[in-house]
């Protein structure tokens, strides 16, 4: 009888472990993610455009902690940071009209769901999938004389990436997405014409880079 227990109790367990979601049982994992796209819609920090004839990259890092919640589906969070170019138009203190480059840094906060198209009897969300994530953006700029203005936004984007695991332990993730970021509708509202027009202009670069990337990542499974 207690062989009969104990083979029962085996059986169970390894049932039970093997019908879990997730990487080889491990459900957690972090990510890095190098965004990129050719810079049309605003300078880069280097001040190159392909409006210029100058051809620039546009890039962004984001980083993720990632959670498998069933066979087919991860949520997670994550940070995006870079900092690119702005051109801003402006009247200086005797109302003559300027032109300048500055450098625009951007941070956000973001929140995502994968949805992996799964393969039948597949336990690990790998593969293709869809993407869909939001995000709390915050732009700055960082040269004087516009260094106090601070624009905020919100962003939705959707994408399909191929997610390939190898070494056990790691990933790579590719790619492609486009977004929407939605502005601010208190623009109008403001009486400080330099700064509504800073804040614009802040709108207008952080719309065009985020519009649509591609990206190559990496990861590694944690538990």
């Amino acid at each position: 009888m207690k062989l009969l227990y104990t083979l029962f109790f085996i059986c169970f367990f390894t049932f039970a472990n093997a019908q879990a979601p997730g990487y080889m049982g491990k459900r957690n994992f972090i990510e890095y993610d190098l965004y990129y796209m050719i810079a049309v819609g605003g300078p880069t920090i280097n001040n190159k455009m392909y409006a210029y004839n100058n051809l620039g990259i546009s890039t962004r890092h984001n980083f993720r902690f990632n959670h498998v919640i069933n066979r087919s589906g991860v949520i997670g969070i994550g940070y995006d940071y870079f900092k690119t170019g702005i051109g801003i138009d402006y009247k200086d203190a005797e109302d003559n009209f300027q032109s300048a480059f500055s450098k625009l840094k951007v941070t956000a906060i973001c929140l995502h769901y994968d949805k992996y198209f799964m393969k039948q009897g597949s336990l690990a969300p790998v593969g293709l999938y869809h993407h869909f994530e939001g995000k709390y953006i915050t732009g700055s700029v960082v040269d004087e004389p516009f260094n106090e203005v601070v624009q905020k936004t919100f962003y939705t984007g959707y994408g399909i990436g191929l997610k390939k695991i190898f070494k056990e332990n790691f990933f790579v993730n590719f790619s492609g997405q486009i977004g929407w970021t939605w502005g601010d509708r208190n623009l109008d509202t403001l009486q400080d014409d330099f700064e509504k027009n800073v804040k614009t202009r802040i709108n207008k670069r952080i719309y065009s880079h985020y519009i649509f990337e591609n990206n190559i990542g990496i990861g590694i499974l944690l538990f």
